[in-house]
């Protein structure tokens, strides 16, 4: 159920994930499975912001922590703190964004989990982009690129390329814009051929 409800929230189709995850969340209950629990908190979470309902979306990410705090495992909150800073993100209070990516960070470097990194460095590079910071968001986006490529997480990938052909504009860096456009929509065309 989880997992086809990821698929449905990647296709935007998210009144089905929301169904999928309140159905995975269901049998967790059902078992037990307080850890699976935090992970469908925060899934549905962030299929809510998605769908544009941040108040449900915080609800949520609100249930992730508090029961992460019970168990006493924050390596749990690495996700409640990604979706937190885009929330924040959306509503354009970057300092806050920046708070809750340091904060994910932090976890998942400790989990060395690089797919999750590559997320979280997507989001550092809008929050630097939307500061008018291009350089540091440049920066964070081929950080993005490079270990997306690495881990084989695509969706990353095509947003680190859409945020870093975004940045090298925002510099006057024409030519450089122009091929990881070309690289981007290549590769991107590769994928969907498959």
């Amino acid at each position: 159920y989880n997992n086809t409800a990821i698929i449905y929230k990647d296709l935007a189709r998210y009144d089905e994930a929301i169904n999928f995850h309140k159905r995975s969340l269901n049998l967790k209950q059902k078992i037990g499975y307080q850890r699976g629990m935090v992970y469908s908190y925060n899934n549905l979470g962030e299929t809510h912001r998605l769908k544009g309902e941040l108040i449900e979306a915080q609800r949520y990410l609100d249930k992730a922590q508090v029961l992460a705090t019970q168990l006493n495992n924050t390596m749990l909150l690495g996700s409640t703190y990604l979706y937190r800073a885009r929330i924040a993100k959306q509503q354009s209070r970057l300092d806050e964004a920046i708070t809750h990516l340091d904060n994910a960070m932090l976890i998942y470097q400790k989990r060395n989990a690089k797919s999750r990194i590559a997320e979280a460095e997507v989001d550092y590079g809008d929050v630097y982009f939307n500061q008018g910071l291009y350089e540091k968001a440049h920066t964070r986006y081929q950080t993005a690129l490079d270990l997306s490529k690495e881990v084989q997480k695509n969706v990353v990938t095509f947003a680190a390329f859409e945020g870093l052909v975004n940045a090298l504009k925002a510099q006057g860096l024409y030519q450089q814009a122009l091929a990881a456009l070309t690289e981007y929509q290549s590769l991107k065309a590769a994928l969907f051929d498959k």
